[in-house]
């Protein structure tokens, strides 16, 4: 049995994952996202979408760069200096799956990206989140988004909380500009 039998084996996801790579230099970039595209159950896009897993190759653990994908996207780091610690860190900044260098074959690179898939939450939110959003939103403090949905307080910071969580979010001001972004408000 091929290495590619044994990952496109089993049930098929009805449409495929995308996945950005980035990539240190241009010739390595390009390798990545050929390899990618001979995966039906994946689709390379040149830029994020709704539900796409962004896989960063680098020579070692860039914090900002992981932490900055991470924050509305899955990420698959690949990296060539690989310890302990730097799968610590890379996991810290917000890294779904760490791939050394040395075993990222194609196959590999597939199931690490499916891996990092799972992760992500369908772009959704219920009335009351979007009701929440859409004040905080339009400048309105927690007290006041309150007092308008006749929510307590502590409602409102709760509906806030779970959508950063949900989302892999920062903080309030986060989870408007993405929903926001999203077209989910």
């Amino acid at each position: 049995m091929t290495a590619l039998a044994l990952v496109t084996a089993g049930p098929r996801s009805p449409t495929p994952i995308a996945v950005q790579v980035t990539a240190g230099d241009p010739l390595l970039q390009a390798g990545v996202e050929n390899c990618l595209n001979d995966y039906p159950e994946l689709m390379v896009v040149n830029s994020p979408v709704p539900g796409s897993v962004a896989l960063l190759v680098t020579e070692t653990v860039d914090e900002f760069a992981v932490s900055s994908a991470a924050s509305t996207h899955p990420v698959v780091l690949v990296t060539t200096v690989f310890d302990a610690a730097t799968a610590d860190r890379a996991r810290a900044a917000g890294a779904a799956v760490v791939v050394p260098r040395h075993e990222a074959s194609p196959p590999q690179l597939v199931s690490a990206v499916m891996s990092a898939s799972r992760s992500i939450v369908p772009p959704a939110l219920d009335a009351r989140e979007r009701a929440v959003l859409s004040l905080l939103a339009d400048g309105h403090e927690t007290a006041e988004v309150a007092r308008r949905l006749a929510y307590s307080v502590r409602t409102v910071t709760g509906i806030v909380h779970d959508i950063t969580l949900r989302f892999h979010l920062r903080n309030r001001a986060h989870a408007v500009a993405h929903a926001l972004r999203e077209g989910l408000i």
